[in-house]
């Protein structure tokens, strides 16, 4: 399977878990009888079973519950990182990622593209290694798998891998970026202008909001500390000032800043800071934190939009 460099490959699948075990389990096998480390990050239920089929070699496999890592698709790349630089240092590494599943918002299902895109930038120059993206070709639509060609070298159906046809100038996920997310879906809109010597009003305002519209004390707190990183980055780095917007869609809230600076960095909020690092927290501190994050930038200003689900 593997060759030098860094092989992204998309897995389409059908049948459910049988048809998803039928893809997986012989690449896992195949890894582990090479004596390669194994990092699976799929649905509880997905664990579940290619537990049951690999038994006892099922303690050689690292397993992440991707439902809550993968929640907020921004936080992925620095569990590949970790385990690169962990125990699949020195040696071909293979890891199993399903990032988009059945049953994703419009939303997260976005941030998915974003993801696959971005790891070809993220490991598209480094140490070689395999991963492999698991798709449901039964329950995800013709152009979601569409989508997902263009950000993966490899396409695997049927246990035959091929190159890729539309894969090439969107791969590094980068454009994007630059695009614009959705209008608010729903009224009222609450709009607060910041500046420097606002953050304690902006937190205040967002927790105000947030505790109204039965976010837990969690949640809450949560948020006014991910919008008051993001209002900081917007004084110190975006012009001086900003706008922070709230308003509710379904059973999620949703809380934005802009500003009129702009991110640069596609990696911005994805790569872990050093510990002596001076600045460039803000971002990753809310990836990790919030249960999802969309940040759009561009010459025109930057926007980071934070989706929060209320729970009973």
């Amino acid at each position: 399977m593997h060759e030098s460099g860094f092989r992204h490959e998309m897995l389409t699948y059908a049948g459910g878990r049988t048809g998803f075990i039928g893809g997986v389990l012989p690449l896992v096998s195949q890894a582990l009888d090479r004596g390669a480390p194994v990092l699976v990050a799929v649905r509880r239920d997905l664990i579940d079973a290619l537990r049951r089929e690999l038994g006892d070699d099922a303690r050689r496999v690292r397993f992440r519950d991707m439902e809550s890592l993968g929640r907020n698709p921004a936080r992925i790349i620095p569990v590949w990182a970790g385990f690169l630089a962990g125990e699949g240092a020195g040696r071909r590494a293979l890891g199993v990622g399903e990032a988009l599943w059945p049953g994703r918002s419009d939303a997260e299902s976005d941030e998915c593209d974003l993801h696959e895109g971005l790891l070809n930038r993220a490991f598209g120059d480094g140490r070689g290694w395999d991963l492999v993206c698991p798709y449901d070709a039964d329950r995800l639509g013709d152009d979601v798998i569409g989508r997902a060609g263009r950000s993966h070298a490899f396409v695997r159906r049927e246990g035959l891998s091929e190159r890729s046809p539309s894969f090439g100038r969107e791969a590094s996920g980068w454009p994007a970026l630059s695009g614009r997310l959705p209008a608010p879906r729903s009224e009222p809109v609450h709009e607060m202008r910041f500046a420097a010597g606002d953050l304690a009003a902006v937190r205040a305002f967002v927790a105000s909001l947030a505790d109204s519209a039965g976010l837990t004390r969690q949640a809450v707190d949560d948020l006014a500390l991910a919008v008051s990183e993001l209002a900081t980055n917007s004084i110190l780095h975006g012009g001086g000032s900003g706008m922070c917007r709230v308003w509710s869609e379904g059973s999620n809230l949703l809380c934005e800043v802009s500003d009129s600076g702009e991110i640069r960095s596609p990696m911005a909020g994805r790569v872990k800071p050093a510990p002596d690092q001076v600045g460039g927290r803000g971002l990753w501190v809310v990836n990790q934190i919030c249960e999802l994050v969309q940040l759009r930038s561009g010459s025109g200003g930057t926007v980071v939009r934070i989706h929060t689900r209320r729970r009973p």
